[in-house]
Order: structure tokens, then C-alpha cells, then sequence
């Protein structure tokens, strides 16, 4: 099959780069082959590819930075998603976008399922959701997931920069009353390359199993990375509450993803993120020999 993953040096475009299946044809564009900011080079460049499937993998993700910059974060999340979606359906390709757990406002203790009501709180989120609504107006076949608390070995996200700072020996203050699932880019991008074999459609949540909050993976950074020897000594992780750590934009203190359908359809075993955690630091350690 011929996939084209649109993001280049993202951490999850970076883990499909490592995982991508040998039987098929897989080329990444960046920022330098497609600029998702041009309508019409989307358009061009895409159809002259011919793709069986395209992976979106690209998005504006600046959460804070999109407070003040929404009409560069809708151009990203929404415009161009929508564009992906007619080429989709005009040239009958698979297209699988990647979403966020942003699209909810937090209110639940449960859960979220994808039926569930959206109603993100910030313009990120915002973005995001009218992208997906755009997308399946323009597509009904595209597979859309949503996922949140994304981490990986490679690119800056949370474990990287816990454990930056933590080597430098700095005292940390870490939220902990909002509450999520880490999910390790290596299993979302295993569950990518699955539903690329599959004929999903529709919206899906995925993400590893458990619950934590911020400051709960924080602290699990550090104790797993003693363990492996990334750490030679741990700092001091103090918990605070949003109030004392404000942001630009608000983000929701409850974003749990319920992952089981697209689990059954795609036959993939929850893994606690935890143990996705060891295997993230294992293979950051595997990098820095």
C-alpha cells in the first residue's frame, strides 16, 4: 500500500518512521514538502503523490500560543484537515487524522467515550473539533482518533523534559489535579499502522491503560528513570494545584479516554502506562549509548 504520513520530525511522525510495516510504501512529508498552511499546494501535491492512504499527522499544537495565534491554529487544525478530507473523497484514499483529547472541557469522572458531548475550553481545542466536524462533513469515511497525554523517546514532550530538568538537578512543582492517561507515541503509532491495514471509519479514542495525574507521571519519570540509570539522583516533585500554575489557556482536570472500540476492532491489548513508560525510557536509553 502506498501511505503518506504528512508530519516529518514530530514525536509521532517519528515513531511511524520506526514502526512502519516493511509491506508498504511509506513516504514522510515535512514542513519543507508540504506546507499545511497552503490550500492549494495541499491539493496539488497530493493528488499528484496518488496515495492509497494518507496519515495526518500533523497539527498546530502550540495549546497556550493558539490563545493568541487562532487564525494560524485554525488554518493547521481545521482548514487544511478540511481540504485533506475532499481530496479524500474526490481521489476515494483511506485518511486516518489524529486528534485530541482537547475536544472535551473535563467535566466528566469517566471515562469519555467518542459519543460523548465535546466542548473543548480553549481555542486549541476548539480548532481541533471544527477539523474533525469538517473532516467527516467533507469525508464520512475517514478515521478519525483521538488521544491525549502523548509522549515519546523522541521530541520535546513531557518525559523528556521531566527528566531535562531533573538531570540538572532541578526542584519541580507538577500539577496534580488533572487527571489522564500518558499514552506512549510508540502504541499510538502501532494502532495507526493496524488501522491502515483495516477499513476503519469514524471517530475513535486511544490511549494506554490507567490514570494518573501529572504529577503522578512525574513521579513515575523519575523512579523509572533511577531504575534504568538515566537519573544518578532524584530532585524534589512537590505537587500543586491549576490555580498556582496558570496558563494561557485552560485544559480540562479530567480528559480519560475510553479506548475500547477501536481496542476490540483493531485486536490490541491495553498496556498500563506504566509499563508503556519503561519502554519509552529503555528506548531513550537505547538512543543516548
Amino acid at each position: 500500500m502506498r501511505v503518506l504520513v504528512i508530519g516529518e520530525s514530530g514525536q509521532l511522525a517519528r515513531a511511524l518512521q520506526r514502526t512502519m510495516p516493511a509491506e508498504h510504501e511509506v513516504k514522510f512529508w515535512g514542513r519543507a514538502q508540504l506546507d499545511m498552511q497552503c490550500l492549494a499546494e495541499i491539493s496539488g501535491k497530493i493528488s499528484n503523490y496518488q496515495p492509497d492512504c494518507v496519515v495526518n499527522a500533523s497539527a498546530y499544537t502550540a495549546v497556550d500560543k493558539a490563545e493568541t495565534e487562532g487564525d494560524q491554529a485554525y488554518a493547521v487544525n481545521c482548514e487544511a484537515v478540511k481540504v485533506l478530507g475532499e481530496i479524500a473523497e474526490q481521489a476515494n484514499f483511506k485518511l486516518i487524522h489524529i486528534s485530541t483529547d482537547f475536544v472535551f472541557d473535563g467535566a466528566k469522572s469517566r471515562p469519555y467515550t467518542p459519543a460523548d458531548e465535546c466542548g473543548p475550553l480553549g481555542v486549541y481545542g476548539e480548532t481541533k473539533l471544527q477539523g474533525e466536524l469538517s473532516l467527516l462533513k467533507a469525508c464520512p469515511a475517514a478515521c478519525i482518533i483521538r488521544t491525549g497525554w502523548l509522549y515519546g523517546r523522541a521530541g520535546k514532550n513531557f518525559m523528556t523534559t521531566m527528566l531535562g530538568l531533573m538531570q540538572q538537578g532541578t526542584d519541580l512543582r507538577v500539577v496534580c489535579d488533572q487527571v489522564g492517561t500518558p499514552t506512549s507515541a510508540s502504541h499510538l503509532a502501532a494502532i495507526i499502522w493496524k488501522a491502515v491495514g483495516r477499513h476503519q471509519s469514524g471517530t475513535f479514542h486511544f490511549s494506554d491503560a490507567g490514570v494518573a495525574s501529572w504529577y503522578d507521571f512525574a513521579c513515575a519519570i523519575q523512579s523509572q528513570g533511577l531504575s534504568q540509570g538515566l537519573l544518578k539522583s532524584p530532585v524534589k516533585i512537590q505537587p500543586v494545584f491549576s490555580e498556582e500554575y496558570v496558563t494561557a489557556a485552560r485544559r480540562p482536570s479530567y480528559s480519560v479516554l475510553d479506548s475500547r472500540e477501536l481496542e476490540r476492532s483493531l485486536d490490541w491489548k491495553p498496556v498500563h502506562w506504566q509499563q508503556a513508560l519503561d519502554g519509552e525510557l529503555i528506548g531513550l536509553r537505547e538512543i543516548k549509548q
